[in-house]
């Protein structure tokens, strides 16, 4: 009498028919993708703290700072269009990979195609093209600018002829120099509220201007008017300057940040729109409810959890802390969670697999007085095998096990039955092969092929003890899948 007995099941009329479709349309979700709003993000300290230059200070200031503001600005709905551009994209893709996945006869290709064309839309790699044109653009005028400001504080100070020491002309030098460290203080007001959201770089930066600053008004209570104003514009000059590099790295942060967070989101909207869905069982016609999350062995949740942490890190992270949680989002937290969205899909797959075939088999064990008295997967995973336990009137017990998780197809199911030591007349091997050869008939019947051989001793039951005793398989831990 043999103890075990170990086959393999292959495809089958099961369910498999329609999940495809179900499994494709949940993971389709990536047109959640679609749901983002345009949302205004270049220069955010710009637009909250405007460059705006008081009425003390002089023209040629007024005009220069009004004219970055402008350039920022215009650069900033550019880059609002071009994201907005980017989104329609998006939506396009994502309906394509709807459609694909929702088709009565899907084609797995063209899901795949779909899907891949979603991810790669929402890399952004040609709105980040199209957005480093435009900060080439924007920094090429704002150079424009700084330079036609150096200028025009050159010709004012060619107003004055610093050598003569007439009361006209030192008048004409006062008023020169006075102005010069006016616009030198106003700049120093503009530096101070960037510095807000400045690095320790720029924040330094800031201090060595002002210190220029001081050595300026310095110079002019000594009278030394001449290098006063020369300190004083070259101090306006370098904080401009430092103010437009500043709002370049501010409007490059900015725009990391929202690509970050709209591709986080959206593949956070896509975990909550995939986990749970409803359809319609073709073999029985009954509405069933499916949870990809109970096939996940718990990466599910943890995943979940680790990318809500990712998201909540970048709406604060700075320049260098956004770079790397880029790569990580890139390199480990998306993969991951594609595979295991797959995983978790084929997962379900094959645990409908399981349980239709189930249903075959106790079919087939009634036929010959073998009834089910209990089902049980270990600790409730549904990833996990499936052992159906079977008496006979006199007491005789067979286990028959179902187990995908180590098949190398999903299409497959491990097909095991045991003897299992009972208070009943044990079957003999004439029995059991009868009994294996009409399980074989039905299955194929279902257009489920099986093979079954022996691999157990003669006249024994099972040597395996969480056959002999289902509570100690219903309690072993969940083999939990490698992700990587």
């Amino acid at each position: 009498m043999s103890g075990d007995s170990f086959g393999v099941l292959v495809g089958g009329a099961l369910i498999l028919g329609a999940l495809p479709v179900v499994a494709g349309a949940a993971l389709a979700s990536g047109a959640a993708y679609a749901t983002y709003k345009v949302a205004q993000t270049g220069y955010r300290v710009y637009r909250k703290n405007r460059l705006n230059a008081s009425q003390n200070a002089s023209p040629t200031l007024r005009t220069a700072v009004q004219s970055l503001q402008n350039r920022m600005d215009r650069q900033t709905e550019q880059a609002d269009l071009a994201r907005a551009r980017h989104i329609e994209a998006v939506r396009r893709q994502g309906a394509q990979l709807r459609d694909a996945a929702s088709s009565r006869r899907p084609d797995p290709q063209a899901m795949a195609a779909a899907r891949e064309a979603v991810d790669r839309e929402m890399r952004a790699e040609s709105l980040r093209q199209e957005r480093e044109t435009l900060r080439r653009e924007a920094m090429k005028d704002m150079a424009d600018i700084l330079a036609a400001s150096q200028q025009a504080y050159r010709l004012r100070r060619e107003l004055a002829d610093w050598a003569a020491q007439d009361e006209r002309n030192r008048q004409i030098q006062n008023r020169l120099t006075a102005e010069s460290i006016m616009d030198a203080r106003e700049t120093l007001t503009l530096l101070q509220d960037a510095a807000k959201s400045g690095d320790d770089q720029f924040v330094r930066s800031a201090e060595e201007i002002e210190r220029q600053v001081r050595e300026s008004e310095q110079a002019f209570l000594n009278g030394n008017l001449q290098n006063a104003c020369v300190q004083a514009q070259y101090a306006v000059v370098s904080g401009l300057t430092l103010i437009s590099e500043h709002a370049d790295r501010q409007f490059e942060e900015d725009e990391l940040r929202a690509d970050l967070l709209t591709r986080m989101e959206g593949l956070q909207a896509e975990l909550g729109a995939c986990r749970s869905f409803r359809f319609i069982d073709p073999n029985t016609g009954r509405p069933e409810e499916a949870n990809l999350a109970e096939y996940s062995q718990g990466l599910w949740d943890s995943t979940s959890d680790d990318l809500q942490r990712a998201i909540e890190t970048a709406r604060h992270a700075n320049r260098s802390e956004l770079d790397a949680l880029e790569y990580h989002f890139e390199q480990d937290l998306h993969p991951a969670a594609r595979r295991m969205m797959e995983s978790s899909s084929q997962q379900m797959l094959s645990y409908y697999q399981k349980l239709y075939t189930a249903e075959t088999i106790i079919s087939a064990m009634h036929d010959n007085n073998f009834h089910c008295q209990s089902a049980v997967q270990p600790q409730d995973d549904k990833t996990q095998e499936l052992a159906l336990l079977f008496t006979d009137p006199t007491g005789a017990q067979l286990v028959v096990s179902l187990d995908s998780d180590a098949a190398q197809d999903m299409d497959s199911i491990r097909l095991g039955m045991h003897v299992v030591p009972g208070e009943g007349v044990q079957p003999s091997e004439q029995e059991l092969d009868s009994l294996r050869s009409y399980l074989t008939e039905s299955l194929s019947g279902d257009g489920v092929e099986a093979e079954l051989h022996c691999s157990g001793q003669v006249n024994r039951p099972t040597a395996l003890p969480q056959y002999a005793n289902l509570e100690l398989l219903r309690a072993e831990p969940a083999r939990v899948r490698t992700e990587n």
